[in-house]
């Protein structure tokens, strides 16, 4: 399984379609095998959920983001785990632990405002 966290330094990006990067976690058999982090390119419609799936993604952490974006996700068939907040190990830890929950986090997408904001 490869686990794709929206990072903002050591942080969970609160905004997907704004992180910097994306943190790439191949994880076998409840393992961390390796963490790979990929530079994000400029903001467009559908650029990120495509690199994600050219990578192997089936699952995405992050903050807020728009609905096109969740639902390029969707027709992708990555998980999302959205409305995530605050560091990127306690976030990974608690997705292995399988006690991570997602909060929604859905943007107005492009305008900056967030519901969990």
């Amino acid at each position: 399984m490869k686990v794709a966290i929206a990072v903002e330094g050591n942080q969970v990006s609160e905004h997907f379609g704004r992180c910097r990067g994306f943190l790439l976690v191949t994880i076998e058999d409840e393992e961390i095998k390796s963490r790979d982090l990929v530079e994000a390119p400029p903001h467009e419609e559908g650029v990120l959920p495509k690199l994600l799936a050219d990578n192997g993604v089936d699952c995405l952490i992050a903050g807020g983001m728009g609905r096109r974006a969740q639902q390029f996700l969707a027709e992708a068939g990555i998980e999302v785990y959205g409305g995530v907040k605050g560091s990127i190990e306690d976030a990974l830890s608690n997705f292995l632990l399988k006690s991570l929950e997602s909060g929604g986090g859905a943007c107005e997408g492009g305008k900056g405002t967030c519901e969990q904001h």
